[in-house]
């Protein structure tokens, strides 16, 4: 159960914590609604950067810390900046 089932308003400093983890659409969908994000839903909302099975996650996680170690590339800080604005990526506006 969440907050939405119940009817629990979202207080300003809750809402702020999610919309700077969350593309804003995503946000909005998230605090307005009951729903659950399957696996590809949450990679399409931009929830998650990665979905894989299991056994494929330690492989993952490592390559992802190899790359930190150099930071993020130009093209990674574009993505970034467009998931933070939210509609354009998912492909619609509220």
């Amino acid at each position: 159960m969440n907050e939405a089932e119940i009817g629990l308003a979202l207080d300003e400093r809750l809402w702020s914590i999610l919309t700077n983890r969350l593309p804003r659409a995503t946000a909005t969908i998230a605090a307005s609604t009951a729903r659950r994000f399957s696996g590809p839903d949450a990679l399409h909302f931009g929830i998650v950067e990665a979905v894989m099975g299991e056994s494929d996650v330690l492989a993952h996680a490592l390559e992802v810390a190899e790359g930190c170690q150099s930071g993020p590339t130009d093209t990674e800080r574009a993505q970034a900046s467009r998931a933070r604005r939210g509609g354009e990526l998912l492909g619609f506006e509220l």
